[in-house]
């Protein structure tokens, strides 16, 4: 694990790599938490990067691995931009109202008939 590379990059974002902080390191991982269960560029990045994560949480003084990770500022940005997993979150909470919709037809009718 070394910061040879962007831990989340996002295709056509580059510029220096910024090694993680514990601080930025923590707030990735609330990210990361939150787009495995959503959709989108992020969650396949969640995706990606979950081994890595399994193999820090691990460790029992993970904070040199964490140091030497990097990442772009501009794909840390999108990572953990609060407004981007809200965005997720209500076409999540869209989509399974929609399943829950879809998945009631029968029972949407309002004749019933009685032998």
């Amino acid at each position: 694990m070394s910061s040879t590379s962007c831990l989340i990059h996002f295709k056509g974002d580059d510029g220096p790599l910024t090694n993680f902080s514990e601080v930025s390191f923590n707030k990735f991982l609330t990210s990361h938490q939150l787009w495995l269960s959503l959709d989108g560029q992020q969650r396949d990045i969640a995706e990606q990067t979950k081994v890595t994560i399994e193999e820090i949480q691990k460790m029992d003084n993970p904070s040199q691995a964490i140091k030497s990770l990097g990442y772009h500022r501009s794909c840390y940005s999108k990572f953990t931009n609060v407004a981007l997993i809200k965005r997720a979150q209500a076409r999540y909470a869209k989509i399974q109202k929609s399943d829950d919709d879809d998945t009631d037809d029968d029972y949407d009718n309002d004749e019933f008939f009685c032998i």
